[in-house]
């Protein structure tokens, strides 16, 4: 009996002397890797809800819509207010209270220049409208 007592000891020490160098052995593989982890993946940023591009295509348009209130004073168009309706689109209420939608997408000179066409005829036709889409590739108009 006791030198199967003496085994049991000696096993017990055997197994507590692997489970040590194994610790020795793989602590520092783990902090290692912890460590290359946290240099990857560890580094908190802030993500913006807004796409990059969707931000200089905002800032874009903003210069487009100044464009256009500057191209309506130039054609003698007298407009209340240019604002942004979505990102494909600008909305302009006329003086009269009409309201305008222009494609953000298409050349805005180019739209103008048909507002100005369809005012010259409506205002010779007496026509009242109250909102013109220039979106489509045909002129959507609303009459009174």
């Amino acid at each position: 009996m006791h030198e199967s007592a003496r085994r049991k000891r000696k096993k017990a020490h055997s197994r507590r002397k692997t489970v040590v160098y194994a610790g020795i052995f793989f602590l520092p593989l783990l902090i290692t890797a912890g460590y290359f982890l946290f240099r990857y993946y560890g580094t908190a940023s802030l993500i913006s809800p807004l796409p990059k591009s969707l931000k200089s295509s905002l800032v874009s348009q903003a210069s487009e819509a100044k464009k256009l209130s500057l191209l309506l004073e130039k054609a003698g168009i007298a407009s209340a207010s240019v604002s942004l309706r979505d990102t494909t689109s600008f909305e302009v209420t006329l003086s009269e209270g009409a309201h305008v939608i222009f494609s953000a997408t298409k050349p805005v000179d180019i739209q103008v220049s048909s507002l100005q066409l369809m005012l010259s005829r409506f205002t010779i036709e007496g026509k009242k409208f109250s909102q013109i889409d220039l979106r489509f590739e045909r002129p959507v108009i609303v009459f009174k």
